[in-house]
């Protein structure tokens, strides 16, 4: 394996390249864990999330993302991110993931935000989590988007919201989109929050 030199910051993140890759751990001080990322360069400018995991220290969370970064090194750009879309409707997730899947992406898709966080937590692509505020079982769409908004960052959130303003200030997230909408707007939603 290729030696990484890791940099330490004053707010106790690291970060280090490997080939075009950006790796990154850092340890929030509300958890117990170390998160690490794993970042490649895109083509507009934008880099994609390649993968992320959690480890219980710092010096894991780098081994991890030294691993993680040698399966992409001299591998071509990601050009669409997989989609985690969460929605407890099974008619909305077919008809949305199906929309996906016509428009290139890769899509991975979950009843609950119990679910979706066990698939977040293995992934080792990009990941933009589209997810349905009224979820019917298990946590509800807020508390999920508040764990994925700790946990990971810098994926990129769009929540499916019933209300007729966004919900502002209740969660960060990167966009809104409001029920009922077309398939193209849905798409069109994606796409923008996707590319940054």
């Amino acid at each position: 394996m290729h030696k990484v030199e890791w940099e330490k910051h004053a707010d106790g993140t690291f970060t280090a390249h490997r080939a075009s890759l950006f790796l990154k751990v850092r340890r929030q001080a509300d958890c117990p864990y170390t998160r690490f990322l794993v970042r490649m360069p895109q083509p507009n400018g934008v880099s994609a999330l390649v993968g992320s995991g959690t480890e219980m220290n710092a010096w894991d969370g780098m081994r991890a993302a030294e691993k993680m970064a040698e399966r992409f090194v001299g591998r071509p750009r990601v050009s669409k991110p997989v989609v985690m879309l969460v929605a407890s409707s099974a008619p909305v997730r077919a008809t949305l993931s199906t929309a996906l899947r016509r428009n290139g992406y890769k899509v991975s898709d979950a009843v609950s935000g119990e679910g979706a966080l066990r698939r977040l937590e293995r992934t080792t692509e990009p990941v933009v989590v589209v997810a349905d505020i009224d979820l019917e079982s298990g946590m509800g769409g807020l508390e999920f988007a508040h764990v994925v908004r700790s946990l990971w960052p810098s994926t990129a959130l769009l929540l499916l919201t019933g209300e007729t303003a966004p919900l502002s200030g209740e969660v960060a997230c990167d966009g809104f989109l409001t029920k009922p909408f077309s398939v193209g707007q849905f798409l069109e939603s994606v796409a923008a929050i996707a590319n940054g």
